[in-house]
């Protein structure tokens, strides 16, 4: 069986790219804005920052939907990755902050939602906005 230029699942799109098609996974042309997940457990994640108010506010705001994310992964790596974000809660709450314990609990999280993209981006966000707090 052949596939034709025209045929929506195998097809390609022009040259000037109007749109392709590889694999099942449609490639157009123009802006998207928004989440986008692609791969084995991916998932899509949004935080909108602007008009949060001040920077504790958007920590504890991508604390959760992080928190959000990991629960849907399951399992052990996922129960251990919360309860380093309740620590990581914890110690930015405390009068002589940790550094270098942040530091390892957000390894430690950084390690269990590397597979999901969108995971892995709230956290480099929370890394940002907790060393901007910081300094």
């Amino acid at each position: 069986m052949t596939n034709s230029p025209d045929d929506p699942l195998h097809g390609s799109g022009d040259a000037r790219g109007q749109g392709s098609f590889n694999s099942g996974l449609y490639v157009g042309k123009g802006t998207f804005n928004g989440p986008v997940a692609v791969g084995y457990q991916a998932q899509a994640v949004q935080s909108n920052q602007a008009g949060s108010g001040d920077d504790l506010a958007r920590l504890e705001d991508l604390l959760q939907q992080l928190e959000g994310g990991i629960r849907q992964l399951g399992g052990a790596p996922a129960e251990a990755a919360l309860a380093d974000v309740g620590r990581l809660r914890n110690e930015l709450d405390e009068r002589s902050i940790d550094t270098p314990r942040i530091s390892h609990l957000l390894q430690r999280i950084t390690t269990v939602v590397a597979p999901v993209s969108g995971l892995l981006e709230l956290v480099d966000r929370v890394k940002d906005l907790i060393t901007a707090i910081l300094h």
